[in-house]
């Protein structure tokens, strides 16, 4: 049994802040000592095909869309026990990482394909979704723990009310959400040694998907990102209960109409 396992390249979330500012030209995030790493929750979605594999066996492949220096990501997977590591290689930003993925999944034939239920830096959570609309295949979210095989799998998935169990046959795309029997494995130093030292196999994303389609490229630009400007201050509020109730109200009511 094939699990692909859709991971990313972020921005490392421990970067000091005083590092960290936006290009007023570029609307970029940058940081003066910039640390890349796996975004947090594809790395919980990798933990999480990893447990089904130690349980019941099959094989797990990390899978990534980025420039030649993304393999770093590759190489954490690698760490964390992966059996294979793919980088569709490709440096477009106007090309569907999604349509890519599903590009790379069908490469390698049929398999679940797990995701992180968002991601770190633009949060939008679009790639699960969009890459069970171009395998054709169906989409669970928030999912936290997988059992079952073949044509009988059981995914337990969060919901507001509490947990739910779906049953469903492959393929399928799944979003994973953090819990507490999914928290990422630390690798060992022998093994992030040996990740650095393994192969990772490229393919090529004009010869993996030569005409993308448009319906699916992006639409949106940035126009504006910014820190916004915060101010804080105490304010006591004396006298009687009643007092201190009508002062509460008509300070509402002042910062309302300022708004």
């Amino acid at each position: 049994m094939h699990i692909f396992v859709c991971i990313k390249q972020a921005l490392d979330w421990n970067a000091s802040t005083k590092d960290f500012r936006i290009e007023p030209t570029t609307h970029q995030v940058a940081v003066s000592f910039a640390r890349y790493r796996i975004d947090q929750f594809d790395e919980i979605a990798l933990e999480v095909a990893l447990q089904y594999r130690d349980r019941q066996g099959g094989e797990v492949r990390a899978l990534t869309v980025g420039p030649a220096e993304a393999d770093d990501v590759l190489r954490h997977a690698y760490a964390m026990k992966a059996n294979h590591a793919t980088l569709v290689e490709s440096t477009d930003k106007d090309v569907s990482t999604a349509e890519l993925l599903a590009a790379g999944v069908r490469h390698y034939g049929d398999g679940i394909v797990l995701c992180g239920r968002t991601s770190s830096d633009n949060g939008t959570g679009q790639t699960g979704p969009a890459l069970a609309e171009f395998l054709g295949v169906p989409f669970v979210a928030n999912v936290v723990h997988i059992e079952g095989g073949e044509n009988e799998w059981l995914c337990r998935c969060e919901t507001p009310d509490g947990y739910e169990v779906l049953k469903l046959s492959s393929p399928f795309v799944a979003s994973v959400t953090n819990a507490d029997t999914n928290m990422p494995r630390v690798p060992a130093m022998k093994d992030v040694m040996l990740a650095h030292l393994a192969k990772i196999e490229t393919l090529a994303a004009a010869t993996l998907c030569p005409s993308p389609g448009a319906a699916f490229a992006p639409r949106t630009r940035v126009l504006r990102r910014y820190v916004p400007v915060t101010s804080r201050a105490c304010q006591r509020m004396e006298g009687t209960p009643q007092e201190q109730a009508r002062a509460l109200a008509q300070y509402i009511r002042t910062v309302l109409t300022r708004a």
